[in-house]
């Protein structure tokens, strides 16, 4: 499995113990962080990576490519007003196909034709 975060590093965090400062100097720099109408504070980590589709490799039709998908992993925690962790939670999204081209779809551009426009 794919985490951002690695759950063991959250495994050691300590809920209202562990300071937003720690979290950030034991993870680096998030890819974003938030803050809620409440005042707590949620950052974000995330992870993209391209993924066999089928995790089988098999070159997608008409291609020596297998078809690939970009994948985010996010993991973010939340802390309180005073700066204290409360939570974490993993998300998991497909972003679609990240093939160099749209494989399977086949448009009016992808017909050869001659002079006069006819194939």
């Amino acid at each position: 499995m794919v985490y951002a975060v690695n759950p063991a590093t959250l495994a050691s965090f300590q809920p209202g113990v562990t300071t937003i400062d720690q979290a950030e100097a034991t993870l680096g720099k998030p890819a974003g962080a938030v803050r809620t109408p409440s005042g707590n504070q949620v950052i974000a980590y995330v992870k993209i990576r391209n993924e066999d589709v089928n995790g089988d490799r098999i070159p997608e039709t008409g291609s020596a490519l297998p078809k690939r998908h970009k994948i985010r992993y996010s993991t973010m925690l939340a802390f309180d007003p005073q700066g204290r962790w409360i939570r974490s939670w993993t998300r998991t999204d497909d972003l679609g196909d990240s093939s160099p081209n749209a494989l399977g779809h086949f448009d009016a551009g992808d017909v050869l034709t001659n002079q006069d426009g006819m194939p």
